[in-house]
């Protein structure tokens, strides 16, 4: 294969990677906003409402 049939190759892989690594970011930025509503959640729980595990 020679270099000018490679080149609309690559773009289309590059493409593709970018296409994916796009999806892994806005998947990372849910699950960081859904984290942080968690911890934003727990730590407004009053404490007197926690129960503590005794061994």
């Amino acid at each position: 294969m020679d270099k000018a049939n490679k080149i609309p190759e690559f773009r289309k892989w590059l493409s593709a990677v970018k296409s994916i690594d796009e999806e892994i970011r806005e998947n990372l930025k849910d699950f960081e906003r859904i984290a942080n509503r968690n911890h934003e959640n727990n730590c407004r729980i009053n404490p007197a409402q926690r129960t503590l595990v005794s061994w």
